[in-house]
């Protein structure tokens, strides 16, 4: 089962779990910030999630994600779901068994969409 935004002692026994297995989530935005899919397959590990937070006034978080692309489904394009000025969220989870606690990490604007190598990195 999926939670989302949940912290309680499931949740934080999740953490301390020595099985429990960590996963990354990306779901395209529409404009109004309503989800149109989820992506979780296709993120490619070693390098998704490179978050880099500011802690100064005025400064927003950035974020650099790579999706494993052979089939050019992600390609960027003005009809993808990651093109300039396209939003999107971020979720980080971990699995115990058969739940997921899902915590949002932010919702970003996409301002570089490139293709390189099969994969496609999104910043």
């Amino acid at each position: 089962m999926n939670f989302y935004n949940i912290i309680n002692a499931a949740y934080l026994s999740a953490l301390t779990d020595p099985t429990a297995r960590y996963r990354t989530k990306v779901m395209p935005l529409d404009h109004w910030e309503n989800a149109v899919g989820e992506l979780y397959e296709d993120i490619i590990t070693d390098t998704s999630a490179q978050q880099t937070i500011g802690t100064g006034n005025g400064v927003r978080r950035s974020l650099t994600i790579s999706l494993a692309d052979e089939d050019g489904k992600y390609s960027p394009s003005r009809n993808s779901h990651f093109w300039y000025n396209r939003k999107f969220s971020l979720w980080e989870g971990v699995e115990v068994g058969e739940d997921i606690y899902w915590q949002e990490q932010g919702v970003y604007y996409s301002t570089k969409a490139e293709e390189y190598r099969g994969a496609v990195n999104i910043s």
